[in-house]
């Protein structure tokens, strides 16, 4: 997969969404300014590169490679009941046991969200799913379960939201600036809830990007 070259260098980007046009969607660019502007106002650091639209997990192996990271599988699940919904991060080795998570969930079954679900719920599309959603996943609904080995790691890569690009992040100050530990956690001992601190959102951006995937060009 080609890919352009690496810029390791924190990117700037002019963040020029305003109230007024917030109704409009966002752009792809705008999406990920959005993003790197959050990250900036909560002094998380970060390294990022453009590519080629990615869709699969297996699609990421260069840009890791390029980054010297390691990603994850994000699996964006829904409940038995239809209204509950979990992002479980996983490393790339792992494999997902729905049976057995949907048990300590108290669910009956775990399934795959639909499109249309990403779309409503993380406001993104598929292959562009990561972490950084929740800071458009403005009901909080998602509860965010990450594999203890993905915490062991230094960094991870995700995608701003947008899956022609990638970034290089602090896996210490993703848990600790962008996320906190739930307060009750689930009994498998292999995964941690986590859920968006509440001033991870600053106050402006939040309000801008209530909608960002209304009339988002994905082309």
């Amino acid at each position: 997969m080609a890919a352009e070259p690496v810029n390791m260098e924190k990117k700037e980007k002019n963040f020029c969404i305003s109230m007024e046009n917030s109704g409009d969607g966002l752009s792809k660019d705008e999406m990920e300014s959005c993003v790197c502007r959050l990250l900036e106002t909560l002094g998380i650091s970060w390294q990022m590169m453009h590519h080629a639209p990615v869709r699969t997990s297996a699609d990421c192996t260069e840009i890791e490679r390029e980054l010297h990271t390691s990603g994850c599988k994000n699996l964006f699940l829904r409940g038995s009941s239809g209204n509950a919904w979990y992002l479980v991060l996983l490393p790339p080795e792992e494999k997902a046991d729905l049976r057995a998570l949907a048990i300590q969930l108290g669910e009956k079954r775990l399934s795959f969200a639909g499109e249309e679900d990403v779309k409503n719920i993380l406001h993104t599309e598929p292959g562009a799913v990561s972490i950084l959603c929740l800071c458009f996943e403005t009901a909080e609904q998602v509860r965010v379960l990450i594999h203890r080995k993905i915490l062991e790691k230094e960094t991870i890569g995700c995608h701003p939201c947008i899956n022609t690009a990638s970034l290089k992040l602090s896996v210490r100050d993703l848990t600790e600036k962008f996320l906190e530990p739930a307060p009750v956690q689930i009994s498998d001992a292999m995964f941690i809830e986590y859920r968006r601190r509440p001033d991870a959102v600053e106050p402006g951006l939040y309000i801008s990007c209530t909608d960002p995937m209304k009339g988002m060009n994905t082309q």
